[in-house]
């Protein structure tokens, strides 16, 4: 139940004064926060710790979720932007086909489509 005390478990934390300090998502209050008499109540300030720590938790797993949902819609986004690249440049080559003017403009246009069709592949 108890344990060998070090420097580190009677170290002050800072999370809580400024939650939003780099390097706090790891971090875990020592075990002395956790140890709980069965025979005594909870005193209220303990309570409320625990209530606390919670609801940031619960506040960085929110974030977290809401990050991958933006995280694919990105990625999608970007899929499309290759697509509608590389479909803006195929049509360049056609006008310039069209046009008779094969030549360094038509090639330079089908390298677009060539690259952007790469990075759209390697994006799914």
């Amino acid at each position: 139940r108890y344990q060998k005390l070090t420097k580190k478990d009677l170290a002050a934390s800072t999370a809580v004064v400024d939650p939003n300090t780099r390097g706090q998502r790891n971090e875990k209050f020592s075990w002395i926060w956790h140890v709980r008499d069965k025979t005594k109540s909870i005193p209220a300030w303990m309570s409320e710790l625990d209530q606390v720590n919670w609801l940031r938790a619960k506040a960085r797993w929110d974030r977290w979720a809401e990050e991958k949902i933006l995280m694919k819609s990105e990625m999608e986004w970007t899929r499309n932007f290759f697509r509608h690249s590389a479909e803006k440049w195929e049509e360049r080559t056609y006008r310039s086909a069209h046009d008779n003017a094969y030549g360094g403009a038509t090639v330079f246009a089908w390298r677009e489509v060539k690259t952007w069709r790469l990075l759209e592949e390697q994006a799914e």
